[in-house]
């Protein structure tokens, strides 16, 4: 519960920018019905939000798999593990986006949208750490 808590003012701080970029800025216009709208826009935010993300793992992967080349490594290595997490992060943002844009057509904000894209994120991020004493 301290990890929650702990993390969740500054993920709702992210998602509040984050909404307010795809629902404001990248918005496009309401289509013929509902559901036509919802899943316009939810394609284009994912898209919007993932494109960067897969290019830059064909920029690592495409030399990788063809000449065994790692273009980024980073110092030690640890980059290339932030490069395995961005599947992950891909994973997470299309869950966020979908539910994102549900929760913004409903309310007409993006108030709700952010807090419910906070609370799942931040349970994510608490639940997957190893909080235990060091020996």
């Amino acid at each position: 519960m301290l990890m929650f808590a702990l993390y969740f003012p500054f993920i709702l701080f992210g998602f509040l920018v984050l909404t307010s970029f795809v629902h404001g800025q990248l918005r496009r216009a309401e289509k013929s019905s509902w559901w036509r709208t919802y899943v316009s826009w939810t394609g284009r935010n994912i898209l919007a939000l993932i494109s960067p993300l897969f290019l830059f793992l064909l920029v690592q992967y495409v030399p990788l798999l063809t000449t065994g080349f790692i273009p980024f490594e980073g110092p030690g290595g640890v980059f290339v593990v932030f490069i395995i997490e961005l599947f992950f992060i891909m994973l997470t943002l299309t869950i966020v986006m979908i539910q994102s844009t549900w929760f913004y057509q409903i309310s007409g904000t993006i108030y709700l949208s952010a807090l419910m894209n906070a609370l799942v994120v931040t349970w994510l991020f608490a639940s997957s750490q190893v909080i235990a004493p060091i020996p």
